[in-house]
């Protein structure tokens, strides 16, 4: 979901409040309930404390040593996680939550993953450890730019790892689980995966230079449509949200 903050606030407006808003006309009835200026934003993601019930909106930026702030739906800059001293954020593109709080961040070589109050938890990738990103590369549980995440229906990670053409898919605490997709345009193959999403019925879509590609979560190739590309996201009801344009849930 790398796109700036102010398209995610309408497209997070409309999710929340589950509006069936497609941007076609002029006279459309867009507005922005608020607007907050985050330089350099990368990803964007929305969590519900499962404890308290609140919801808050998670934005990274990308940076070399990248941070984390999180907003109330009023707009209201909640808190920062700043980057761990120990456990610096290398160009972070993405990030996502599971249902516990833990915060999993693509980076350029890698996927970390902090507790919600910004504590290190874990980094893989070639070479990554605590203090470093560690350096590209193309074997299992390696990454050359790991631009989008989702978290399955499985509870597995989803991580579209870009110039790899390809998805890994980690277990919770970072352990390579499987892959699929490969360099090409032939259907079940991928281009340069840009994002991920996953659909209620588990199904997982990805957004590539050219397409939207649906798989089960296994790595089955499914179908794949030209109507939207690049970045996804999924609404409450199971709309699906691309780059340019609304795409219904089919």
């Amino acid at each position: 979901m790398n796109v700036n903050l102010r398209k995610f606030i309408l497209l997070f407006t409309a999710c929340l409040f589950a509006c069936p808003f497609v941007r076609s006309a002029e006279q459309d009835n867009w507005y922005i309930a608020w607007e907050a200026s985050v330089p350099s934003s990368s990803g964007v993601a929305y969590h519900v404390d499962s404890t308290t019930g609140v919801g808050q909106i998670y934005v990274v930026t990308y940076k070399q040593n990248g941070e984390i702030e999180v907003f109330d739906l009023n707009g209201t800059l909640a808190r920062k996680i700043s980057n761990p001293t120990q456990a610096p954020i290398w160009y972070p593109r993405d990030l996502v939550l599971d249902g516990n709080g833990s915060i999993y961040i693509g980076e350029g070589a890698a996927v970390s993953c902090l507790s919600n109050d910004g504590a290190f938890k874990w980094r893989k990738g070639r070479n990554a450890s605590s203090t470093m990103s560690g350096s590209q590369g193309e074997a299992d549980g390696e990454f050359n730019n790991a631009f989008g995440l989702t978290i399955g229906q499985d509870g597995n990670l989803y991580v579209a790892d870009y110039h790899n053409h390809r998805v890994q898919v980690l277990d919770k605490n970072g352990s390579f689980i499987r892959k699929f997709g490969e360099n090409g345009s032939a259907p079940g193959q991928l281009e340069y995966p840009y994002d991920i999403a996953c659909l209620p019925d588990g199904r997982i879509v990805v957004g590539d230079e050219s397409y939207l590609h649906y798989f089960q979560p296994d790595g089955t190739f499914l179908k794949r449509e030209n109507q939207g590309r690049y970045y996804v996201s999924v609404g409450p009801d199971g709309t699906l949200f691309s780059n340019r344009r609304l795409c219904p849930q089919k």
